[in-house]
């Protein structure tokens, strides 16, 4: 049974951590109040944490790379409209004149 002072709140099960209760190993590792019987969980909870922050960091990394892409298609896309607008522009009037004048 729990004795003592409340010294924390375990963040694992979200209940008071009582003097006779706390892990001394995971608070001094990472300065936290837990349950001696929440230690697994914890560990559990922070290497799951550590693999989501990894791969926080390679879905950053690919949507970095989908903006640079998107950009560049962008850039693409808008030379090719450029082009096919100043083709139509020059030969606006040469249709019209198709097939007439010399060797028509």
């Amino acid at each position: 049974m729990a004795s003592g002072g409340i010294v924390g709140d375990c963040w694992v099960c979200g209940e008071l951590v009582w003097e006779d209760e706390w892990d001394e190993e995971w608070f001094m590792a990472h300065g936290e109040f837990i349950h001696e019987k929440c230690r697994d969980t914890a560990n559990h909870l922070s290497q799951t944490t550590r693999q989501i922050k990894k791969e926080i960091i390679e879905l950053k990394k690919l949507v970095l790379s989908c903006q640079r892409e998107i950009k560049r298609l962008r850039e693409s896309i808008e030379r090719l409209i450029n082009i096919h607008f100043k083709e139509k522009k020059e030969n606006h009037g040469k249709a019209f004149f198709r097939g007439t004048g010399e060797g028509a």
